[in-house]
């Protein structure tokens, strides 16, 4: 009777044994599956930044045009002496 359970048990024991071996490969894999996913994002956020850069610049560079355009209109019409205050309060910023 004894002989019999203990077959049982070793049976049980290498099921349990593969069992163990099947889920460690099985989480070894989700683990380079995971990394794989977070270097994908990392590019992703990457590129996603450039494009955030690039937009800013893009918008810095039409509204820095824009501002020289008004201040030489200011000038071709001699407008200046209308902002005296606010080129002081601007200066004051600076």
């Amino acid at each position: 009777m004894q002989e019999k359970q203990e077959g049982k048990l070793k049976k049980l024991l290498k099921e349990a044994k593969k069992t163990i071996a099947d889920l460690k490969a099985k989480i070894e894999s989700l683990v380079a599956e995971l990394s794989a996913v977070k270097e994908e994002l990392a590019q992703y956020k990457s590129v996603r930044g450039q494009l955030r850069t690039a937009d800013l610049e893009w918008e810095n560079d039409r509204l820095r045009n824009r501002l020289r355009t008004y201040k030489e209109v200011i000038s071709r019409n001699n407008l200046w002496r209308y902002f005296a205050k606010h080129r002081s309060q601007s200066a004051t910023r600076e």
